[in-house]
């Protein structure tokens, strides 16, 4: 059972990339005994097949350009990450975040007057995962056409 047990997982490597916690949840349909998936995954790290690590650098690559920490942090947790992991990461995504906020803020509304409401502009950052203090700084201390 373990040979098929790894060729399963690398055919679901093979597709995407998975966190450990992700693929042994996935593997439990295939088999019981959590001690064989155990085995698995380990083998599959040893190989350098499954990594949290890279999975979480490739995690914040695809969604740093477009959200914020908040969003990242809460996907992170999503799939099973270690919080050690995750805090390392959204240390160094949270250095950034006002910068993309503004970003994103000129690329929704741009910089002329437009008839959009304060509470909107702030409901447009935080529901792409911006904390707060961010959210209010961008929309009051640079006096963004409001």
């Amino acid at each position: 059972m373990k040979k098929t047990l790894i060729s399963i997982a690398i055919k679901f490597l093979s597709k995407r990339d998975y966190s450990c916690d992700e693929l042994s949840k996935k593997l439990l349909s295939f088999c019981e005994d959590q001690s064989e998936i155990d085995y698995t995954i380990a083998l599959l790290k040893e190989k350098k097949f499954l990594s949290d690590e890279l999975f979480s650098e490739r995690l914040v690559a695809k969604y740093i350009s477009n959200y914020g920490s908040k969003f990242i942090f809460l996907k992170m947790k999503s799939y099973g990450l270690d919080i050690e992991l995750i805090e390392k990461n959204i240390f160094e995504i949270k250095k950034t975040d006002f910068d993309r906020a503004v970003s994103i803020y000129e690329k929704k509304f741009g910089c002329s007057n437009q008839n959009v409401s304060y509470s909107k502009k702030a409901r447009f950052l935080a529901s792409r995962g911006f904390p707060s203090d961010i959210v209010y700084k961008v929309l009051n201390d640079y006096k963004y056409d409001l």
